[in-house]
């Protein structure tokens, strides 16, 4: 299949369900009320657990379950972030015969995370993209050729 195809997505959702179900992760309920936690959108997949043998046995699940569906978990794109007190934990992870990149923050559909849970990184990022589209469009805001309604369009869509 073309990738972007409707029947793709249906699909690949379809068999990683399959593969979250067989990997014996239990999906109801949030961190607050149980050890470990599975967030998963499209492709991109979160585990957060409490403890660190909690998250290697739910990542080595997790795995075997992907591999008997034909799924590859891609160890390049795969980061580990520790948030917590204990500074040793922010090294490298290694589980089985991965090793992940231990990261202070990381981008997860679009919104960066940070251990410290610290927003204005985020806002930081936005404003950025925000100037950056804008100056992008400085030459149609200064042009004759384009209506007053159209540029009040343009600068209202990228604000909100």
């Amino acid at each position: 299949m073309r990738q972007g195809d409707a029947l793709e997505c249906l699909l690949f959702n379809i068999a990683l369900e399959n593969v979250i179900r067989d990997s014996g992760i239990q999906t109801r309920g949030t961190i607050f009320f149980k050890t470990l936690q599975i967030l998963v959108y499209a492709d991109d997949t979160d585990l957060m657990a409490r403890t660190t043998p909690g998250l290697n046995e739910a990542f080595l699940n997790l795995e075997k379950s992907a591999r008997n569906m034909g799924l590859v978990i891609h160890q390049e794109k795969t980061v580990y972030m520790y948030s917590g007190k204990d500074t040793t934990l922010h090294q490298n992870l290694a589980i089985g015969n991965y090793v992940f990149k231990g990261v202070d923050n990381f981008k997860y559909l679009g919104t960066m995370v940070n251990k410290m849970n610290n927003r204005s990184v985020e806002v930081n990022a936005r404003l950025i993209m925000a100037s950056r589209a804008y100056c992008g469009l400085q030459n149609h805001m200064k042009s004759r050729n384009i209506s007053r309604n159209i540029k009040t369009f343009l600068y209202k869509t990228l604000i909100n």
